[in-house]
């Protein structure tokens, strides 16, 4: 038997912790778009964590400056980290979410080169694992 679910009637039960490793990201001038997809998300129990690999360019500085002149209201969401070491995409993401992720958070990969489309994306991510 199939079981069905309309996503309206989900509700943001499960804590979803976006993470995004990045090297040279601003140099890329795409984290905007992402930056401005998880903003436009009518999900709210999420947390996004950036994580810069040690990039030689002025990445982290450039974060912080978009989050401070901005308005969003991602900006109480969003953690972002310098490695000091360049450890690649998977060793980031090994510490990261051991760091910032707590067991029963959905994680999710997020490029900071990506974008979600579709406000309701993470609503259906709660909705897939409430219901698998």
């Amino acid at each position: 038997m199939d079981k069905k679910f309309q996503i309206s009637q989900i509700k943001d039960e499960s804590s979803i912790c976006i993470v995004s490793p990045g090297y040279k990201a601003a140099t890329l001038n795409n984290y905007k778009e992402t930056f401005n997809s998880l903003e436009r998300l009518n999900y709210t129990n999420f947390k996004f964590v950036i994580v810069d690999d040690n990039s030689p360019d002025q990445s982290v500085e450039t974060f912080y400056k978009y989050f401070n002149e901005s308005s969003m209201r991602l900006k109480n969401r969003v953690t972002i980290v310098r490695n000091i070491v360049k450890v690649g995409m998977a060793g980031n993401l090994y510490v990261r979410i051991k760091q910032f992720c707590s067991g029963f958070d959905i994680v999710v990969n997020m490029d900071l080169d990506d974008a979600l489309f579709g406000y309701q994306t993470l609503k259906v991510v709660n909705a897939i694992y409430q219901n698998p």
